[in-house]
């Protein structure tokens, strides 16, 4: 109880300024408070892969990040080549999920371009996908919020529905803690959030509900491809920064599939535009 207190102080002091940040700060200035969480989750999944010794190594990797979201966000047609890659990517991070669960042994290690190759999948796309849904529709800023809305709805259905009813494990290799009742629970609290706001911009219902149900899986598997990091790195939390949560990536990790996968599922609409 004394963790989930935590958590709660912890959110309450932080989802104010992030709905804030959202709605009232022009996309360039929300893209440079975006940068300072990329940072500091790129600072992170290098302490997972080892390179805390070798600062040159994190600085490149950031430096990388940085620049590729940089030539994302001003050239369309690498935006369009984040976009496919992140589909590349996640869909690759699905499959080592499976395998896992089916019986392939947990590695013991990675090596650096696998590290390095899934920190962009996990940083990359979410902070170009973030920016181009704020800057495109006069409504971008609160198609923002209801990601975020949906992904925070997600997590706390989850936690409350896998505590009161978990049974059925949901990857009992790579993240033991979370069961398909979570998943469930979360998945109906998520979408009643799209719904609402379907409803309220007048948006396709079953287009909205359907584009809900992809966010909510991908979320999920966001959170189970930085879990199988920890795993992997043998530690429990990404880091220390927000009390109860652990550090930045274990806060936005369902994000980062969530993200670009609502991103390309607005542009499938029509409702905007790479």
């Amino acid at each position: 109880m004394s963790n989930l207190r935590q958590r709660i102080r912890t959110a309450v002091l932080l989802i104010p300024l992030v709905v804030a940040g959202i709605v009232y700060l022009p996309w360039a200035w929300l893209t440079l408070a975006l940068v300072l969480f990329v940072l500091a989750g790129a600072y992170e999944w290098t302490a997972l892969a080892g390179w805390t010794a070798r600062r040159w190594l994190q600085a490149v990797f950031a430096l990388s990040l940085l620049v590729s979201a940089f030539v994302a966000l001003v050239h369309p047609t690498a935006m369009r080549a984040v976009m496919v890659m992140a589909v590349i990517g996640w869909a690759l991070a699905l499959a080592a999920v499976i395998a896992i669960e089916k019986g392939r042994p947990l590695p013991q290690s990675l090596p650096l371009w696998s590290w390095w190759g899934a920190g962009w999948l996990l940083l990359v796309p979410a902070l170009t996908s973030i920016v181009v849904i704020h800057r495109s529709v006069a409504h971008g800023p609160l198609l923002v919020l209801l990601l975020m809305v949906m992904v925070w709805a997600a997590d706390i259905g989850a936690y409350f529905a896998g505590r009161a009813f978990g049974k059925c494990q949901l990857a009992a290799k790579v993240s033991p803690g979370k069961s398909w009742e979570g998943v469930a629970g979360g998945a109906l609290a998520a979408g009643v959030a799209a719904l609402l706001f379907a409803l309220y911009f007048n948006h396709p219902l079953a287009a909205f509900m359907m584009l809900g149900t992809l966010v909510i899986a991908a979320s999920v598997l966001g959170d189970l491809t930085e879990s199988l990091a920890k795993r992997v790195s043998g530690k429990k939390d990404s880091g220390g920064l927000l009390p109860g949560h652990g550090g930045i990536l274990d806060r936005i990790d369902s994000l980062t599939a969530a993200a670009p996968v609502f991103l390309v599922g607005l542009e499938l609409m029509g409702v905007v535009s790479l």
